[in-house]
């Protein structure tokens, strides 16, 4: 799904991508930090899972909810 979406994102050029899932915040949070963790690791060659979660709960508290 990550791949698919970052695709078509290329493909628009539009610079905007928006996620949202049934409560606005649990799988759309999970989502956030699994695509940050991979433009991470395609630039830096590691990821930091817990550095992911706490840039996406900087931009939304409610994201990630049980972490």
């Amino acid at each position: 799904l990550l791949g698919k979406v970052e695709t078509h994102h290329r493909q628009s050029r539009d610079g905007h991508i928006l996620v949202t899932c049934w409560d606005g915040a649990s799988r759309s949070g999970i989502f956030c930090a699994a695509s940050f963790l991979c433009e991470q690791i395609q630039s830096e060659g590691l990821v930091d899972v817990s550095q992911a979660v706490r840039m996406v709960k900087r931009r939304r508290r409610q994201m990630i909810k049980d972490v």
